[in-house]
């Protein structure tokens, strides 16, 4: 009697292939271990290689394992890089809705720490550059504090024309007076005009500051400008 050379089965002279597991007399041999497989296995019994083109599945499957785990270990170091990148504050503003009393800004902090406003200049770019008008925040955003930008909180802040007469002297040699604006051709329309805005960002020391700036028309603040110099639009 013969055996199966695949499963051990004892079988007949005449029988070209085991009726249980169908493999041949003639068997696949597995290339590693030299045993013989059943007929189209995807893996040898006895040392469990896998042949033909099943035997880079477990390569595959080791190395997805690997991405994925690479992947994770990825996305966490991303994550923290970006952590870390936004802690700081990080400050900015736009000129809003300006009236004849205030210049009207609104300002935000797309950081993790609070900033602090410190200082803000209204400036006809066409006139000698240290020459100003000094801004100061309206009663209310002082008495609320409003100048701390926390984070995610966006604040609107009225600011209002300083007093002349309460500054320095130095600050107030340096302000506008109304001829020097009168004899600006179209002040109330075309000049082009700057709102730098101090901030004490939280990576900054305490006796520095960073300087944004909105840039626009003069026909923006029209109304407030000639409330504050006695001014006639469209006389000049």
């Amino acid at each position: 009697m013969k055996k199966c050379v695949a499963c051990g089965k004892e079988l007949d002279d005449v029988n070209r292939k085991c009726p249980d597991c169908k493999s041949k007399l003639r068997p696949d041999i597995c290339n590693t271990c030299g045993k013989a497989m059943p007929r189209g296995a995807k893996r040898c019994n006895a040392c469990s290689t896998y042949s033909g083109r099943w035997k880079h599945l477990p390569i595959i499957s080791q190395l997805a394992q690997i991405l994925g785990g690479a992947v994770l270990v990825g996305g966490a170091i991303v994550s923290v890089v970006f952590y870390f990148s936004d802690r700081e504050s990080h400050t900015h503003f736009l000129l809003a809705s300006p009236d004849s009393t205030s210049v009207v800004i609104k300002v935000w902090n797309t950081g993790k720490k609070p900033s602090q406003l410190v200082g803000y200049h209204l400036h006809f770019d066409k006139l000698p550059k240290e020459r100003e008008a000094l801004l100061v925040l309206s009663p209310n955003d002082v008495q609320a504090a409003n100048n701390i930008i926390e984070s995610a909180k966006p604040v609107v802040l009225k600011l209002k024309i300083a007093v002349w007469n309460r500054l320095p002297k130095d600050l107030a040699d340096k302000q506008y007076g109304s001829t020097e604006i009168r004899n600006l051709h179209e002040w109330w329309s075309t000049q082009p005009m700057t709102l730098y805005v101090d901030v004490r960002e939280s990576s900054d020391d305490s006796d520095h500051h960073q300087v944004l700036k909105d840039q626009f028309r003069s026909d923006r603040v029209r109304d407030f400008v000639a409330t504050v110099w006695g001014l006639t639009p469209g006389v000049n």
